[in-house]
């Protein structure tokens, strides 16, 4: 690969990057966690961030042996001075074994 192509590549990777942000899980509690994705309009909006947030949520869970149980999901508003769609989405969420009593509420 040239310099040229090589540079080029690194900064697609860059832009493409930097179009979603994420706070990762975060403990919110026994069994309990959080997270928050924002992915650009351009790249699905709060659909998409909808969508990586809960499989980020489900596949953290099933790596404990557990299913997720969902307290709190929401799409994110943008900054009044923004314009454009919602771009974000934040669910909090339990890692509970399959036979927990919450889930038969």
């Amino acid at each position: 690969m040239t310099n040229e192509k090589l540079f080029a590549a690194l900064i697609l990777a860059g832009v493409l990057g930097a179009c979603g942000k994420s706070t990762g899980i975060l403990p919110a509690g026994p069994n309990t966690y959080a997270i928050t994705e924002d992915v650009a309009d351009f790249r699905g909006g709060s659909m998409e961030a909808q969508r990586v947030t809960l499989a980020k949520a489900n596949a953290h869970c099933k790596s404990q042996g557990r299913e997720m149980l969902p307290l709190d999901l929401r799409e994110l508003g943008k900054p009044p001075a923004q314009t454009g769609s919602n771009t974000g989405y934040s669910a909090t969420f339990r890692c509970l074994l399959p036979s927990d009593p919450e889930f038969k509420r």
